[in-house]
């Protein structure tokens, strides 16, 4: 019976440890969000040819999901 003493208080806590990720995966989502929409915003302001804005903006998205 020692043994389930060892056993039993992870299980008490996986619920909350699926919770915790959760609210990780939700804060990085809109983390990214932000970022994106900075770069975005920021790229419109200051480049002004349209070929440069295309470019700057595929660099931004490849460069956010890396």
């Amino acid at each position: 019976m020692q043994w389930w003493i060892f056993r039993l208080p992870p299980l008490f806590l996986l619920p909350f440890i699926l919770y915790d990720f959760e609210i990780f995966i939700l804060i990085q989502s809109f983390l990214f969000f932000h970022v994106s929409l900075g770069l975005k915003t920021i790229i419109n302001d200051y480049t002004h040819n349209k070929n440069q804005k295309y470019l700057y903006y595929w660099l931004s998205v490849f460069l956010i999901l890396n």
